[in-house]
């Protein structure tokens, strides 16, 4: 009874906010107690963590995990209900392979089968929660008993099964036995953060918040490690951030990971701003301006004014030949990347000729050159869906994961249909649909140039900002669709009543009061202005367009209405939105 009463006095009594930021919703026990008194399920905890918001995220964490109701084979679920009843002992089960020297030997017991499951499904969350293109790291291949294992390798497992089950006490000890703790702090903040979000999905807003916090404390002591060893030895510093990490996580390394995980304060560090400036622009030294790199790439007798920095293994008075210096200077990443960029541009430009002044009936030599030069940026979409590791299914799914992606995809299809389109169209009749599909494949093309714009350091920001605006306007669009659903019927039902059903009246619904948002007001035709149009119903009955608006003083008040509260409350809410 005293369960149940302190479950049912811990519900909200109050409409629950989405915003982590916000306080905690107002419950019976908030105002009894002056706190939240949570019941926590049956679960084997240290006396000091009882009754904690740590042992609630532990536990929260773990039934996130390790659902049994998810699992999608049966008779595995089944079997493990069986042997670990209750459900919540499986935290017990993760335990014991934590506190065993070595996590491997133990999954050589009798019951290797099952616990190897339950481990591969942990590596599969932990991958997909760091966002990083590898095989699972607890996989078959990946649970051996026949290699003896150190505990200083084995102390990055610990560190993740602590983060994820353990007390934050045992989580910091872990840490700083792993040999790369910077790594490690990386991984646990990716972990936290991907936990935060599922625990804010569920409605869990305190835990949500607490994890998050967590996250950021981990990528604070990743910031302040790096710091530390940036001053002590910068060159190292500089090979820790490109270096891989160690197994199981030997596909990735530190920038990689921050930039997958959008880690902005670590990736903001100034090592890892200066060793990415430094490979960004190769052998060239960093104070190159761009624009006399763009000069030597088309004149290179201006390479000369281009310093180069020689390797170590040289002497610092040595230089390199000119040859060299060409070399270096169209191959490094942003040579790369500005022609590119050019490229992409004339190709962009050529189109909009083509489209604008040589679309006609008959195929172009023009026409020719622009597929094979769209074929190679299709090509180039393949070479990198392929280039990652893993499975056809893993290669697809990140790939997929990039808006950037998606959108390259959306414009090829519509390039494609195009051009369908256009080989199987008969007669200047239906040539205007392929007018149409070029015309917007040339638009996205255009859009598609902002992602040149990400690497510029003013330009970059404000481009992210537009994405998350527009996020914010199709928040904006489903209220905005309601006022103008609400106002177009009723113009309609007083401007043209009893119209038969047709693609027309679902245009007079939308087209007056979408362009009133503008400021296009429609004043004649709201007050019935007969120029043009007929009122006999024979008439316009079999052609729809020619019937005249009836005359109805209700109309313009409802028109003045709708502009008073779509030009004044909606714009501001839309700007209140974006700021």
């Amino acid at each position: 009874m005293a369960e149940a009463e302190r479950i049912r006095n811990d519900r909200p009594i109050m409409r629950v906010s989405n915003d982590p930021k916000d306080p905690p919703a107002l419950t019976p026990n908030r105002l009894l107690l002056m706190r939240s008194n949570a019941c926590l399920p049956r679960v084997m905890f240290k006396k000091e963590d009882s009754y904690s918001l740590k042992s609630k995220s532990i536990t929260k964490n773990h039934s996130i995990i390790f659902d049994l109701e998810r699992l999608k084979d049966p008779e595995i679920a089944e079997a493990l209900k069986k042997k670990y009843e209750p459900c919540d002992d499986m935290s017990v089960f993760m335990k014991k392979i934590l506190q065993s020297e070595n996590m491997y030997t133990y999954l050589s017991s009798a019951d290797r089968v099952e616990n190897q499951c339950i481990l591969r499904r942990v590596g599969r969350f932990i991958i997909d929660s760091i966002n990083i293109d590898q095989e699972n790291p607890y996989g078959q291949g990946s649970v051996t008993n026949d290699v003896d294992i150190k505990k200083t390798e084995n102390a990055l497992h610990l560190f993740i099964y602590a983060i994820l089950f353990e007390s934050e006490e045992k989580a910091q000890t872990r840490l700083s036995d792993c040999d790369d703790p910077i790594g490690a702090a990386l991984i646990a903040s990716s972990l936290l953060k991907t936990i935060s979000k599922l625990a804010n999905r569920d409605a869990e807003l305190d835990l949500a918040t607490n994890v998050l916090k967590n996250a950021r404390e981990y990528e604070q002591k990743a910031c302040d490690m790096l710091s530390t060893y940036f001053h002590r030895n910068r060159t190292g510093a500089y090979t820790f951030l490109i270096h891989k990490f160690h197994e199981p996580f030997s596909s990735i390394n530190a920038l990689e990971l921050a930039n997958a995980n959008h880690l902005k304060n670590f990736m903001a560090h100034t090592c890892c701003q200066t060793k990415l400036n430094a490979v960004w622009r190769g052998k060239m030294a960093t104070y190159t301006p761009w624009w006399q790199i763009v000069i030597a790439l088309f004149l290179p007798i201006f390479v000369k004014t281009i310093k180069f920095t020689p390797e170590k293994s040289q002497d610092a008075g040595d230089s390199f030949g000119t040859f060299d210096d060409l070399y270096h200077l169209y191959t490094a990443p942003i040579s790369v990347f500005a022609t590119n960029t050019i490229s992409f541009l004339i190709f962009v430009g050529l189109c909009s000729y083509f489209v604008l002044v040589e679309l006609e009936v008959r195929v172009t030599l023009l026409e020719y050159v622009i597929w094979g030069w769209a074929l190679t940026l299709l090509f180039e979409e393949f070479r990198q869906l392929i280039s990652s590791d893993g499975s056809i299914a893993r290669k697809l799914r990140y790939w997929f994961a990039s808006y950037w992606n998606q959108y390259d995809l959306a414009m090829f299809i519509v390039g494609v249909a195009a051009i369908i389109v256009r080989l199987t169209v008969n007669g200047d009749d239906e040539f205007d649909s392929v007018r149409y599909l070029y015309s917007i494949t040339v638009a996205m093309f255009y859009v598609r140039s902002l992602q040149s714009f990400l690497v510029e350091e003013n330009l970059g920001p404000k481009i992210i900002m537009l994405g998350k605006m527009i996020i914010d306007l199709i928040v904006f669009v489903r209220v905005f669709l309601i006022f103008v659903l609400s106002f177009g019927i009723m113009y309609t039902a007083n401007l043209f009543p009893n119209s038969r059903l047709s693609l027309q009246l679902l245009k007079r619904i939308f087209y007056v009061p979408y362009w009133q948002i503008y400021g296009e007001n429609f004043l004649e035709f709201l007050e019935g202005d007969d120029n043009g149009c007929t009122r006999n119903e024979s008439v316009w009955r079999d052609t729809g367009d020619m019937r005249c608006p009836e005359s109805n003083v209700l109309v313009p008040v409802l028109g003045g209405l709708y502009m008073f509260l779509t030009n004044i409350l909606l714009i501001n809410l839309l700007i209140a939105m974006f700021r």
